[in-house]
């Protein structure tokens, strides 16, 4: 496997020498400086191309041109979320609102960061064949044997035009980490595709969907005794005894189908009518496997002390996704449509015992614009079998003359609880059966966006929740009695000056009262210089950077049930920093990257903890490397 991955991005960036019919008007030709043409500068050569563009997950859009110079490809960066210790562990995806529930929410999301969604994803449009490919492989010298190739991660890109007005785009990403301690491996991948196809005039737009995420997480439960992290017989960090070596779980799901758009005649400058509908095959499969749970059998819980033979939990969905939406009104003034949406769930929560979940979501969608003012406001009513729910999101924005905007948003939300909150049945065992409320969440939320360097982009959340549910100490969930209130605020600012560049991340959670543990604090800081390297078209860039965190309260994690809680432990230490440094070499479409991470491990053995039993990687080095290939 770890050579096909290898052999499939070598075939991508050979064999991309198909052409493609010319697929858009001459209007659309445009003269850019784009790399090449920057190269070629002193022959006084023009180089002329057609733009890659692109369309929202909704379908429904038009086409907006995207730069031929930036990359499509946007990795995730897993800074300031939390987790374990190993790339790609699971994410606290509730704190910081990372889950896509659209649908019926069967409560994990805490891999939802990396996968692709057939109903999601984005079509990207070029006259030419397209690629990129992005690869970061690491290693951690002196404290691991693994080896580059062992903690891997990729991302490709493929987007070919084809005759008729037919597109084709394909996506494939994967982690790979095998990490520095004993049964600790992650292994995540995502594959998505979408063949695409619009009739000249733009009004029918066809696209059939698909998206298959797999993922392979090993669980080794922390490490038995921090002090070996002090002991010199203990530098190679696979070494240590860690709680567990037989546990593991396996997740495997996707969609597959089709959308299908069209925009009517209109009956005057307001009523122009457009269609879509779409349909798509689901399923989703969770197993976990404990074959020796013996000696951490507390850490499960007192519900599973008699399980000391094997623990085991299947969980499966598969069924229908479908829905329609009705646009009326269409004017650039304003814009009204509803929306329909029916998901047929069967769900077996293990081999025997089943459901079927009937979930319907009805609602309307308004958008009013003027002069530089616009005005969303949303409201869907849910229906899940006998329970009911429903959101309204209301936003007001305002884009300002250098192109930022301000933006104050509104949401109050009744949301049903997970089935994983409802129902947990393990070793064909009812582990709990919940009877919760709905929570009720009341949010507000400004918003400034720039992309000047004058000023941060901020974003500050005030939420108050009621009945809110969450997993405690005693590894059971439980709705919250009294009101929490929600502070959330995330600021970037990205500075340059001449050859300098400078990029400040802030990320920060205050809840009172805060029986989850996810009062704390993130910020990321880097100061970058970038000089020309071998005459004026190749760059090297080089600098330090910071990373600061605190949290009030230690975190536990459950793999089993996959959730975070507040552990028994307090953070002794306020604040905890983490070393880096990163040196880079541009040349044009190719950049190549070296990682140096967790510096501060060179004159300290004891690496901070995030997650109780879960210490922070020592030194690693990574390198990576982005290719863009443009026929």
């Amino acid at each position: 496997m770890r050579i096909r991955i290898l052999l499939i991005s070598l075939i991508f960036l050979y064999n991309f020498n198909i052409q493609g019919q010319n697929l858009t008007s001459d209007s659309m030709v445009i003269k850019s400086r784009d790399s090449l043409a920057y190269i070629l500068e002193n022959q006084k050569l023009e180089v002329q191309f057609q733009p890659i563009e692109l369309i929202n997950r909704d379908f429904t859009s038009d086409w907006h041109l995207a730069d031929s110079s930036q990359w499509m490809i946007k990795p995730f960066r897993q800074m300031g979320f939390i987790q374990t210790n190993n790339f790609g562990s699971p994410l606290q995806a509730n704190r910081d609102q990372l889950e896509l529930v659209g649908h019926l929410d069967e409560g994990f999301h805490n891999t939802d960061f990396f996968h692709q969604r057939a109903d999601r994803l984005f079509k990207i449009k070029t006259n030419k064949a397209y690629s990129e490919l992005n690869v970061d492989q690491g290693l951690f010298p002196g404290r691991s044997q693994t080896s580059l190739i062992d903690n891997l991660t990729v991302y490709t890109l493929l987007s070919v035009p084809f005759r008729k007005s037919f597109h084709f785009n394909f996506y494939y990403n994967r982690i790979n980490h095998q990490g520095i301690y004993a049964n600790n491996q992650n292994y995540i991948s995502t594959l998505g595709s979408s063949l695409h196809w619009e009739n000249p005039n733009g009004k029918q737009k066809l696209a059939i969907n698909l998206a298959s995420n797999t993922d392979k997480l090993q669980y080794n439960w922390g490490i038995s005794d921090s002090t070996s992290l002090d002991d010199p017989r203990y530098n190679l960090r696979e070494t240590i005894e860690v709680r567990s070596r037989s546990s593991n779980s396996r997740l495997k799901n996707g969609q597959i189908g089709a959308v299908y758009s069209i925009k009517l005649s209109s009956f005057n400058e307001f009523i122009e009518p457009a269609i879509k509908m779409d349909a798509y095959y689901h399923y989703n499969t969770i197993s976990y496997t404990d074959a020796n749970p013996r000696s951490i059998l507390n850490q499960y819980g007192p519900s599973f002390y008699q399980d000391s033979a094997v623990i085991h939990r299947y969980f499966s969905n598969h069924g229908l996704w479908s829905s329609a939406e009705i646009q009326i009104f269409n004017h650039s003034l304003f814009n009204l449509s509803g929306i329909l949406k029916y998901d047929y769930n069967k769900v077996f929560f293990d081999s025997t015992v089943h459901n079927q979940i009937h979930f319907i979501k009805s609602g309307l969608n308004l958008v009013s614009n003027y002069s530089n003012f616009k005005l969303n406001v949303q409201f869907y009513q849910i229906n899940q079998n006998h329970h009911s729910g429903y959101s309204l999101n209301s936003r007001l924005s305002y884009l300002l003359k250098d192109s930022s905007s301000f933006s104050i948003n509104y949401l109050q939300e009744s949301k049903l609880p997970s089935l994983l909150e409802q129902t947990l049945l393990v070793n064909k065992r009812i582990i709990w059966q919940n009877y919760f409320n709905n929570s009720i969440h009341k949010e507000f939320t400004i918003s400034y966006l720039t992309t000047g360097q004058t000023w941060p982009s901020l974003n500050v959340r005030f939420a108050q929740i009621d009945q809110f549910i969450y997993l405690d100490k005693t590894l059971n969930f439980i709705q919250s009695p009294n009101t929490i209130n929600q502070l959330h605020l995330k600021a970037q600012w990205n500075f340059k000056y001449k050859f300098i560049t400078s990029q400040h991340i802030l990320n920060c959670h205050i809840l009172k009262p805060d029986p989850t543990g996810w009062t704390g604090l993130y910020s990321y800081h880097d100061l970058i210089f970038k000089l020309k390297f071998f005459g004026r078209y190749s760059k090297i860039q080089f600098g330090p950077n910071i990373q600061i965190f605190k949290l009030d309260n230690k975190l536990g994690f459950h793999p089993l049930f996959g959730q975070y809680f507040k552990s028994d432990e307090s953070n002794n230490k306020k604040i905890r920093t983490i070393l880096g440094a990163n040196v880079g070499l541009i040349l044009n479409e190719f950049r190549i990257n070296l990682n140096f991470d967790q510096i501060e491990s060179f004159w300290t053995d004891r690496m901070d903890l995030w997650v109780k039993n879960y210490p922070i990687y020592d030194f690693g080095i990574r390198l990576g490397i982005q290719w863009k290939l443009l026929n």
